[in-house]
């Protein structure tokens, strides 16, 4: 009885020692620099705009936040080294929604729900194009719908590589006209959809505003509605959203600051709130309107609550595919 008693003692003289080290150093935090593991290669928009982020969120917190690129196995390359880093708030990371469809393709065995999410940054909605160099040279969604209709596997419609998030928007959006296209996925990125429908090679094409925007100036392609849930600010908010069209496609390709596993709760809000401040600073705010995304913070319960919907609508996508590897 008297070595239960002493182990009990033990025990709890441990786990009160251990709670107070983590609330004395939750209070000093942050206290050295911090690093920021950015899981794609220096200069992609995505890096360019959390540097920014990150300069400005340094300031509110009193530490410098250095920068480390770790591209690499579609972005799981950086969520790898950041879930296996100690959780005291000194290495924080980003992350888009490859994070949460890589755990739903059996790419990756974690998602947004194994991580410290910390704050939601931008948007970056998918957008539908038309070539004007086409033979069709779509002027209208409605125009796409019935010609598709009548013509089964007619319209081709260019996408980024298989299981990334402008190919499941792609996907989307073919479920939501429903019509039978013929999808075709590019080798590269988002800028590769442009080029196939600026040339003609596509009738349509689904990929980022930030890398179509010159060649829908240039009048090369026509922008013919956004696949997210908003419209684009500025010279082309005339633009609508499918659902204000009446189809049911609604996908944010986003970028986000989370943590590794079970960072204390103390310094997730610390960091967010120095983000928050970041992002609605005006400086930032005109660096990522320029790239053409769209700003906009959310705390940790917001952000995973715009996860779980969103992984919903990948999952739709994925099981009619026969892509899904995870329940």
């Amino acid at each position: 009885m008297k070595k239960l008693w002493l182990s009990i003692v033990v025990f709890a003289f441990c786990v009160c020692g251990v709670g107070a080290d983590c609330a004395a150093a939750a209070a000093e935090y942050p206290n050295k620099p911090i690093t920021c593991i950015i899981p794609m290669e220096p200069g992609a928009d995505g890096d360019i705009n959390m540097r920014t982020i990150m300069k400005k969120a340094s300031e509110f917190l009193g530490q410098p936040i250095m920068v480390v690129n770790k591209p690499g196995a579609g972005q799981t390359m950086g969520y790898r080294e950041l879930y296996k880093a100690k959780p005291d708030g000194y290495t924080i990371g980003t992350c888009a929604a490859s994070l949460i469809m890589a755990k739903m393709q059996g790419i990756y065995p974690q998602n947004h729900r194994d991580f410290s999410l910390v704050a939601f940054g931008y948007h970056a909605l998918p957008i539908v194009l038309a070539s004007t160099a086409s033979k069709h040279s779509f002027q209208s969604i409605e125009e796409v719908v019935a010609f598709a209709k009548a013509n089964p596997n007619a319209v081709s419609m260019a996408t980024t590589s298989v299981g990334g998030a402008y190919w499941i928007a792609a996907q989307m959006v073919e479920m939501a006209l429903k019509v039978d296209l013929n999808l075709i996925p590019q080798e590269g990125s988002a800028g590769f959809v442009v080029t196939a429908v600026a040339g003609g090679h596509a009738d349509l094409g689904v990929t980022s505003f930030s890398a179509a925007k010159g060649q829908i100036e240039a009048g090369k392609i026509r922008f013919l509605g956004v696949a997210g849930p908003q419209r684009y600010p500025g010279k082309f908010n005339h633009v609508k959203t499918l659902k204000e069209m009446g189809y049911d496609a609604s996908m944010s390709s986003f970028a986000a600051v989370m943590g590794p596993p079970r960072m204390p709760k103390e310094i997730v809000n610390k960091l967010s709130a120095a983000i928050e401040k970041a992002i609605k600073d005006p400086e930032v705010e005109r660096t990522i309107v320029s790239r053409n995304m769209i700003p906009e913070y959310m705390p940790p319960e917001a952000f995973l609550k715009f996860c779980n919907e969103q992984e919903v609508g990948y999952r739709t996508v994925l099981e009619k595919l026969n892509m899904l590897k995870t329940k």
